[in-house]
């Protein structure tokens, strides 16, 4: 045979195993990515929803939301039924922020000084 040709046959070769590698390599980055950032289902806030509201109350202003596996904060809950329907917000939650389970509790503490209505609370501070 010609020494071209066999030059040529070679390099075909060379050229059909490295694309299959590549294939190869491609393939298995997909397959790595897809699990590291796969998709996860979360309850999160629509809305303000203020120290002191119900789940009930707060249920209208919640919605879900998909985020990646390796973004989801620990506590956060999927669905409204996983929280209890006579749980009150502790805290302020704001729009987009992931629903908690520790963020409902008994009673909403806060924004609440347990000043009476009419009288002014009054904070200094000393050095």
């Amino acid at each position: 045979m010609d020494r071209r040709k066999v030059i040529m046959i070679v390099a075909i070769v060379v050229a059909l195993m490295g694309s299959g590698l590549l294939f190869l390599y491609v393939r298995g980055a997909d397959s790595r990515a897809s699990e590291k950032f796969s998709a996860v289902k979360v309850l999160v806030a629509t809305a303000p929803i203020r120290a002191g509201e119900t789940v009930e109350q707060a249920t209208a202003k919640m919605g879900t939301s998909d985020v990646t596996s390796n973004s989801v904060v620990p506590g956060a809950v999927a669905s409204v039924t996983d929280l209890d329907k006579k749980a009150v917000a502790v805290t302020d939650i704001a729009p987009g922020e992931q629903i908690l389970s520790t963020k409902f509790g008994t009673t909403a503490t806060g924004a609440n000084l347990g000043v009476d209505k009419g009288n002014i609370a009054v904070s200094v501070n000393l050095t």
